[in-house]
């Protein structure tokens, strides 16, 4: 009896183990593509790109990467090319924009949601004064 519960206990920390290797894996592979994304915003000349880190504030979503473009055509151009690079990349979109004259598109990846702004749309809005408690991530130009 004793023997099956020692067993127990060490196969349960195995587990334990495993399933926390795991996250930590999915933590990084987050952290990466959110960083590709950036990339992707940057080669259609996207600027002010902010990246939250909202891991400790939502269950939802683990990261908001934020864009702006000088003109809701840029908003359009920066969206389709996301889509474009996300595909080629493997990256699993869950729901995207295509036509839209809002000024604010949007493309959710489960962990991961982009937002992109006409500049004029995003200060109306100001989602990094919203979720102000989240870690900002550096993003190198």
């Amino acid at each position: 009896m004793i023997l099956i519960l020692i067993l127990k206990i060490k196969y349960t920390k195995q587990l334990l183990d495993n399933k926390e290797a795991i996250i930590v894996k999915i933590e990084l592979e987050d952290k990466g593509q959110v960083l590709r994304l950036a990339d992707f915003c940057l080669e259609k000349k996207a600027e002010d790109i902010v990246v939250l880190d909202l891991r400790d504030l939502s269950t939802l979503y683990d990261y908001f990467l934020i864009c702006s473009g000088t003109s809701n055509q840029q908003v359009k151009a920066i969206n389709e090319h996301l889509i474009k690079k996300s595909k080629a990349a493997g990256f699993k979109i869950h729901y995207y924009q295509r036509e839209d004259d809002s000024g604010w598109m949007l493309l959710d990846y489960f962990n991961i949601v982009v937002h992109i702004f006409e500049k004029e749309i995003r200060k109306f809005y100001n989602l990094e004064t919203l979720w102000s408690n989240a870690k900002k991530i550096s993003i190198d130009k």
